[in-house]
């Protein structure tokens, strides 16, 4: 099985009602690990931005599962890019 994961990014240390604390982050690795483990995934496919889908690649490559990084690529004028 391929599994495909669009993360949660990881909330600030100072957000009040924060949907994906830093104290989870070992919770959602074990339990990536579990659900590859037990559907037998060969690989994982993710945007590695921040947050669920890291902890995902860290853990498929772990296991030794194959894995793809997908980004989205605009075409910008340099003007556009400026910061």
């Amino acid at each position: 099985m391929v599994f495909a994961l669009a993360g949660r990014r990881i909330d600030e240390v100072s957000n009040p009602s924060s949907a994906f604390p830093l104290g989870n982050v070992d919770a959602v690795r074990r339990r990536l690990r579990n659900l590859f483990q037990t559907y037998e995934a060969v690989a994982m496919v993710s945007s590695a931005s921040c947050g669920a889908d890291l902890c995902g690649l860290l853990e498929a490559g772990e296991l030794g599962l194959r894995r793809r990084v997908y980004s989205l690529m605009i075409e910008a004028s340099s003007e556009e890019l400026r910061y």
